[in-house]
């Protein structure tokens, strides 16, 4: 019993004593509102958001065009397309991908407009011309209705492939199109190269604090082992009983 104690004393030590690592890239995570999207005449597309605009270009602007048109399917209210999770990555080279969730649940009944009596019968004309949608640009799903609502499995992964830019004429572009808002909100992580100095602080900081442990560790060690001492008798008798 006490060299478990002594044993499981130098682990704790010898963890508080092993290299720390510190990444010198840090992700923020909040939220992203995207404020329009526009198409230039060589069917590139902008998405202009509040904190980043996103271009995308060939084939990645045709499949991002494929769910602009989901987006724009009479019957998709914003409480539906809540439903399905939206989330925009952006990595430290500045290139981003913005992915949707392939499972997500269309509601029959609504927590915003309780005193919508027709409600349930929007929602699956809604639902209808949704499925039609889908075998219409041969996306596979699988869908399942019970009570609550109508659960959506889609098989294969939703992601599109772009960059981050900045339009230097961007606030006259959402000026303009004041009536084609759409303020779509998703979910934003970016990732970041922290500075030299930044990257310092951090290791400066772990160093400390597995220190810290380390002490706490040698100071605790003798208690330890004493109470394992002490209690010795009682571990004995009760398995001798």
């Amino acid at each position: 019993m006490l060299k478990k104690i002594i044993l499981f004393v130098l682990l704790l030590i010898l963890t508080a004593c092993s290299s720390t690592y510190v990444s010198k890239t840090e992700v923020i995570r909040k939220k992203e509102t995207i404020k329009l999207a526009i198409t230039t005449p060589d069917k590139d597309i902008y998405l202009l958001g509040d904190n980043y605009d996103y271009q995308f270009v060939g084939k990645e602007a045709r499949k991002l065009q494929t769910l602009i048109e989901f987006q724009k399917m009479k019957g998709l209210t914003k409480e539906n397309l809540t439903q399905v999770k939206k989330r925009i990555r952006i990595s430290k080279d500045g290139n981003m991908t913005l992915s949707i969730s392939t499972e997500f649940t269309i509601y029959k009944k609504s927590e915003v407009d309780k005193s919508n009596k027709n409600f349930e019968k929007e929602q699956e004309d809604f639902i209808n011309d949704f499925k039609k949608k889908l075998k219409e640009k041969d996306i596979e799903y699988i869908v399942k209705e019970d009570e609550e609502g109508w659960h959506f499995d889609l098989p294969n992964a939703i992601e599109v492939s772009g960059k981050t830019v900045r339009l230097p004429n961007r606030n006259d572009i959402l000026q303009k199109s004041s009536d084609k808002i759409i303020n779509l909100e998703l979910d934003l992580a970016v990732e970041y190269q922290l500075s030299d100095a930044e990257y310092q602080k951090r290791v400066s900081n772990e160093r400390w604090r597995s220190a810290g442990e380390f002490v706490l560790g040698v100071i605790a060690a003798p208690f330890v082992i004493a109470w394992g001492i002490l209690t010795i008798p009682v571990w004995i008798y009760a398995v001798t009983q």
